[in-house]
């Protein structure tokens, strides 16, 4: 906009009613997003010349007035930023299609004129930055503030409009059959849904010009927003409802979609009521411009296929997390007699850890093809890890996926979404002495079972568990400094994260369908056994189904990664903190190197383990809090409130505090 002259004229002589806007704020756009002054000095500018050219204005004026009373308003409000109806696949399709067939302008829908305006990807970046001040300046320069506004008014009724299309929009929802399973309940005629409805129709019809009302005039003038407010509200916390019965009845990713699709129309409700209603906290203007952005922010991704696949993932993974959250419980101890459990448990893990490790070294040694070998190798991991389950022992690495999940959980109420860092630095302590807990266990238990058991096969056969070349290459691949051992050691990372997906998807399964009524009641079942012990078996598969699958798969990744690294001659392969220090007992009793190596490869082996949890746990954790809406926030700052926290209690990193805390607040509190 360096000739305003120009720009002027080039405004009044545009014909299309579309091609004047774009003009416009492809005027206005920056040159570089990150600098916004560039958009303020050109409104001014504009305002300028519009103050200094009263004719030109009046014609720019007239025809912006022309433009905006065709605007049709619903369906920005009402579809962007809301989940569509469509089921994935119709919606995958019809982003692939309008890619690469785009839908022609249509110049009376105001979604359509933001999309056209605002087509750059990073045009987000500018909108938000540029302050309210400016964007009031400029619709003030083509809205001038004058009594009986046919602009205004027209606007305030496209969003009542909304509203109340959104209002019966959400009461017509409640009957969807999986809200229904969760909460029969809501199909009585008084509920909340409905009831916002009606309260939301009242306060449209006091308002609205183009809604005609059967209501008394009296009762109109004096409906107002309040008891809208407390139904809205009402509803949010019927929503917290059906997410706590869906952890008891079981969830899918499409009870996960419908409830995400009401909260983000309820979300919606409340920004335009807010926009709408004179007794709110806040500026209309200063609401309008926040919905305003946060329309432009969503259109910007409305057709992009990787915002769609990168949604459906994260919605999917929330239905998963909020199982493993509840498991995750489990593995975070909070004071020593929870934790010493913990190390036993690991140590009953590393016992049999380490006569798995045996087993795979005679399954590779009895050279098979390579898909028999994996086949045997992968039954041998996953049947392992189930047994390991079904005697309460624990495995380490299996830890971080469900604490991950648990952490965010207790961190969901954040204010604004963004965690309190103190209160992250405690859950992490916690989380990370838990865990030493059971690696400690696992290793302790995994070292020393590997030399008996290498030493009594040598003694009582007269032979080694291997060749001294297979215990060599052996001892090689847990080499942290010149092997891939870590990189194979983020891999199975990876596995351990994947394996707690799978075991929440299995548990949301079982609770879906109802696997523990199936069991009792399944015909031959109560033919071939007692009604008790069927009884405690449903019971047990109900508690442990998605466990017993997720460590059965986890296997299953283990034994099958170096095969699809035969396959694609890639270096694919995995290493295990608790079979890496197996592995170096065993080669240790048949080509023992010295303490000093020894120990330096049982490092190694730590290391491994520090590689597996990590990887782990920031892949789950990335999942948990993104699926929930949280920020972290900088890591430096994570990092500072996690320091501050093991400096004031350096030993609670690795030893919890004698007693629970609640305990001892009771007692001090009894005490006074």
């Amino acid at each position: 906009m360096n000739n305003l002259e120009d720009c002027l004229n080039e405004l009044c002589q545009v014909n299309g009613d579309l091609e004047f806007v774009r003009y416009l704020f492809e005027s206005l756009r920056p040159d570089d997003v990150t600098q916004p002054q560039d958009v303020v000095k050109k409104v001014q500018c504009l305002a300028q010349a519009m103050e200094a050219n009263p004719e030109r204005a009046n014609v720019i004026r007239e025809k912006m007035r022309t433009f905006l009373l065709k605007m049709r308003f619903l369906p920005l409000y009402s579809d962007t930023g809301i989940l569509p109806r469509r089921d994935f696949p119709t919606e995958f399709w019809r982003r692939v299609y309008d890619n690469l067939m785009p839908n022609p302008p249509v110049t009376f829908s105001a979604k359509n004129l933001l999309d056209q305006i605002f087509y750059k990807r990073d045009d987000p970046v500018w909108v938000q930055a540029v302050p309210d001040e400016t964007w009031m300046q400029l619709y003030r320069i083509f809205v001038p503030d004058e009594a009986d506004n046919a602009i205004e008014r027209h606007l305030i009724d496209e969003a009542l409009y909304a509203l109340e299309m959104l209002s019966i929009r959400l009461a017509a929802e409640e009957m969807e059959s999986e809200l229904l399973r969760l909460d029969p309940s809501i199909a009585d005629h008084d509920s909340i849904f409905i009831a916002q409805e009606r309260e939301i129709s009242k306060f449209v019809a006091s308002r609205s010009r183009l809604i005609p009302t059967q209501q008394p005039a009296a009762e109109c003038q004096q409906a107002d927003a309040a008891h809208a407010w407390v139904m809205l509200q009402q509803c949010e916390d019927q929503f917290y409802r059906f997410r706590q019965l869906a952890l008891i009845k079981g969830n899918d990713l499409r009870l996960t979609y419908l409830l995400e699709r009401m909260e983000q129309i309820l979300a919606r409700i409340r920004a335009l009521l807010s926009i709408l209603d004179p007794d709110h906290k806040g500026t209309p203007q200063s609401k309008s411009l926040s919905l305003f952005r946060q329309l432009v922010q969503e259109l910007s991704t409305e057709h992009s296929i990787a915002s769609l696949l990168r949604q459906t993932v994260y919605l999917w993974a929330k239905s998963m997390t909020n199982q493993a959250s509840r498991t995750g419980e489990h593995y975070v101890t909070e004071n020593r007699h929870e934790y010493f459990g913990m190390f036993g448990r690991g140590l009953g893990a590393g016992v049999f850890i380490a006569i798995m490790a045996v087993i795979k070294i005679f399954i590779t040694g009895m050279a098979l093809p390579m898909g028999w070998t994996t086949l045997w190798v992968s039954l041998n991991y996953g049947l392992g890890f189930v047994i390991i389950h079904i005697l309460h022992f624990t495995v380490a690495t299996k830890q971080p996926a469900m604490t991950a999940a648990y952490m965010a959980e207790k961190l969901e109420h954040a204010s604004n979404g963004s965690v309190n860092k103190k209160e992250l630095a405690q859950l992490i302590v916690k989380v990370g002495r838990s865990q030493f807990a059971a690696i400690l266990g696992n290793v302790a238990a995994a070292l020393p079972v590997a030399l008996i058991i290498g030493i009594a096969l040598s003694v009582s056969s007269g032979s080694e568990v291997m060749k001294p070349e297979k215990a060599a290459e052996l001892m090689h691949g847990q080499d942290a400094l010149t092997s891939l051992a870590l990189f194979y050691a983020a891999i199975a990372g990876v596995w351990l994260f994947a394996s707690g997906l799978v075991a929440g998807f299995f548990d949301n399964r079982s609770l879906y369908l109802n696997l523990p009524g199936r069991i009792r009641q399944h015909p031959l079942l109560k033919q071939i056994m007692p009604s008790k012990l069927r009884n405690r078996f449903a019971d047990y598969m109900g508690e442990h189904y998605g466990a017993l699958w997720g460590n059965f798969f986890f296997g299953v990744m283990l034994g099958v990664t170096a095969y699809v690294g035969y396959l694609l001659h890639l270096p694919l392969d995995i290493r295990h903190v608790a079979f890496s220090v197996a592995n170096v007992g065993y080669a240790s009793v048949v080509t023992w190197p010295g303490i000093g190596i020894f120990l330096e490869f049982v490092f190694f082996a730590l290391l491994i383990g520090v590689v597996n949890l990590t990887v782990s746990f920031i892949f789950a954790l990335n999942v948990a809090v993104r699926s929930r809406g949280i920020r972290l926030g900088g890591i430096g700052a994570i990092l500072g409130a996690f320091w501050q926290e093991v400096r004031r209690r350096p030993w609670e990193l690795f030893i919890p505090p004698a007693s629970e805390p609640g305990r001892v607040q009771q007692h001090a509190h009894q005490e006074m």
